[in-house]
């Protein structure tokens, strides 16, 4: 699947387990997914969000570049992602100093949100609303550890591409799923990967937070295959044909992951907590939306609906997207672990923030 030749930059989505891109041309004001493909990692390459071996990463890259028509890989320009676990997102309440002071004053509050030493940090941030200075006014807060910054792009202009900007997940994957303006009322994502599950809380046209879960794709075929004593390919088949269904497999999938999966609720429920308990002008959360490959887990829409009472749905990871090019074969359930990669590819067409 080949790449177009522009300036246009691709989505990277750089995982624990896979490497994806997204290239994402305009006709108009459609977005048409011009290219997309991904290569596995082994494991040990990358780990918890850290590239560990930057030799074996670097011929992955290559590989995964190898039938570009980018002409050589250098001339492309690359939109990346910074790991969700390593990474600090926060909407912060303050009054607004004169703008030249704004950035100075931000560094003074974000002392009190983060677990970074502000010399040890990169920060960037989006003002909600319009700037009035002397009004209190929010600005959602993004920062990262300046060595993981400096990892990421020196790896990537190892490789030859060219990192124009470095994006944390979660705005990635809000881009990818919400039409600004359409959304009304909180909604939490929960992005179910394959090593890790993300939980953002989406209000009021921006993110308000977002956590890590304790539960992956990775951990739920495990357990199948510890408990069925079967291997982890043979789990993950039955994990993808079974699912949750109580009428496939004699529902002994779903009786096996009963206490994962109200572990995930109740990290629902605690975070729903979290929300009504710290935030001003909060209401009810009016939906759940799933994404990232997790989320064709059969059946759990359904189940976390019944143990919520909050409407569950599968989030379209298409929804921005009006048509995909005819070489690329991926079905739209395929398409889930591409959520962060087609997020990151959208914001070559908005002047957004993070860069």
């Amino acid at each position: 699947m080949a790449i177009i030749v522009n300036n246009i930059p691709i989505g990277l989505d750089i995982s624990d387990e896979a490497l994806r891109y997204v290239k994402i041309k305009r006709q108009g004001r459609k977005n048409i997914i011009a290219a997309a493909d991904e290569i596995r990692l082994p494991e040990g390459i990358v780990a918890d969000g850290e590239i560990k071996d930057q030799n074996k990463f670097l011929g992955k890259i290559n590989e995964l570049f190898s039938n570009s028509r980018c002409g050589a890989v250098k001339n492309c320009p690359i939109i990346s992602v910074l790991p969700e676990k390593k990474t600090f997102i926060k909407l912060i309440k303050m009054e607004a100093p004169p703008p030249e002071k704004l950035r100075d004053q931000l560094a003074k509050e974000i002392t009190r949100h983060i677990p970074f030493d502000i010399d040890d940090i990169n920060f960037d941030w989006q003002v909600i609303g319009r700037y009035e200075a002397g009004k209190q006014q929010q600005f959602l807060v993004g920062a990262a550890p300046q060595k993981l910054i400096d990892d990421y792009l020196g790896i990537l202009k190892s490789s030859k591409l060219m990192p124009y900007a470095l994006e944390i997940e979660a705005v990635a994957i809000a881009r990818a799923l919400i039409n600004e303006g359409l959304d009304l009322g909180p909604k939490i994502i929960i992005d179910l990967g394959a090593i890790r599950t993300s939980l953002i809380l989406y209000d009021k046209e921006t993110i308000q937070f977002s956590v890590s879960l304790p539960v992956s794709g990775k951990q739920i075929t495990n357990k199948i295959a510890d408990v069925l004593q079967i291997s982890f390919k043979d789990a993950d088949k039955a994990k993808i044909a079974c699912g949750l269904d109580e009428k496939k497999c004699s529902g002994a999938l779903k009786k096996i992951l009963d206490n994962t999966i109200n572990n995930l609720v109740e990290k629902i429920e605690e975070s729903i907590d979290f929300y009504h308990n710290h935030f001003q002008n909060k209401s009810e959360i009016k939906e759940i939306v799933l994404c990232g490959g997790g989320a064709n887990l059969a059946n759990l829409d359904k189940i976390i609906l019944e143990k919520t009472n909050i409407p569950t749905i599968i989030g379209n990871p298409l929804i921005k997207i009006y048509s995909v090019n005819k070489s690329i074969k991926y079905s739209p359930e395929k398409f889930q672990s591409f959520i962060t990669a087609i997020g990151l590819a959208l914001r070559a067409y908005q002047n957004n923030f993070f860069i």
